[in-house]
């Protein structure tokens, strides 16, 4: 292209979007399309810059969160060591778990 037909800075946002979506290196992108190297990588980092960033959300904007769904538990299972496993119904408090825990270990 010659310097008195140069691209847009549309035209370079468009190339570097399906640069993006090619898969390809810049190289590869660049001699499949008949593009100087060095004057892409520079539209390629001007497009970048002129992306917002993905953490600039307006103060106090909401971000929904989805609860993974929820599947039928099981016992807590709790192996002590290779002889002692001790299975406790679900819902089972978390003081009497400690509680069984420490009296298996102290052998009671």
């Amino acid at each position: 292209m010659s310097a008195t037909n140069r691209r847009t800075a549309r035209q370079w946002a468009e190339i570097i979007t399906q640069y993006r979506a090619s898969g390809l290196s810049d190289t590869s992108y660049c001699r499949e399309h008949g593009l100087t190297l060095r004057t892409f990588r520079q539209w390629k980092y001007r497009c970048r810059a002129a992306q917002p960033k993905r953490s600039a959300q307006a103060p106090g904007a909401f971000v929904e969160i989805v609860p993974a769904p929820q599947n039928e538990a099981g016992p807590l299972r709790i192996c002590l060591d290779a002889r002692l496993i001790v299975e406790c119904p679900v819902g089972m408090p978390l003081d009497a778990v400690v509680r069984l825990i420490e009296a298996l270990r102290d052998g009671r």
